[in-house]
């Protein structure tokens, strides 16, 4: 089992709050993923990827970048370089392709945020995909993303199914368990 593989209770932290890192750190988190994406207002994140750093702490550094496409992504991609995270965490992974762009670019292992109903139909396809390390289930996003709405609990149940056994031989979601307990 990777590092990655054993993280159970990972911290998001904006990364545009440097303050925050050292506390952080200190709660009893097995890991830390700083967050480029959403946590991050879009003024302010040139000074967040300035404020990367992974000093404060020896368990495993995470970044979530802006996804493939965005405007932000391309200087994502150059922070994450000279940080040497160990791992990234890829929001609105759509499809192995984009993995495959994205590992032909920087060698770090990538967590695919599946998020969409389009990204679900293709999520055995990511996680086989090179360079993939884990899936982790978006569910948010996912809900906003599908035809219709669903209750939480029901329709939840039945995409995290599918998640986990579209993720089965390839890599591994990022948490364990049965759908109650996700």
């Amino acid at each position: 089992m990777s590092a990655l593989e054993a993280i159970r209770a990972p911290l998001f932290v904006p990364a545009d709050r440097s303050e925050c890192f050292a506390k952080a750190a200190a709660s009893g988190t097995d890991a830390i993923i700083l967050d480029l994406e959403d946590a991050v207002a879009d003024g302010a994140k040139d000074a967040a990827r300035a404020a990367l750093r992974r000093d404060f702490i020896e368990l495993p550094v995470i970044v979530r970048i802006n996804a493939i496409g965005s405007t932000a992504f391309e200087s994502d991609l150059a922070a994450v370089a000279t940080l040497r995270p160990d791992a990234i965490m890829l929001p609105k992974a759509e499809g192995a392709d984009q993995i495959g762009s994205l590992t032909d670019v920087l060698s770090y292992p990538v967590i695919a945020l599946i998020e969409s109903a389009r990204a679900l139909a293709n999520a055995r396809a990511i996680a086989a995909a090179k360079g993939v390390a884990l899936l982790a289930f978006g569910s948010i996003d996912l809900r906003r993303s599908a035809l219709r709405p669903y209750p939480r609990g029901i329709g939840s149940c039945a995409f995290r199914t599918r998640f986990r056994v579209a993720s089965n031989g390839h890599c591994r979601t990022a948490r364990r368990g049965d759908c109650a307990a996700l």
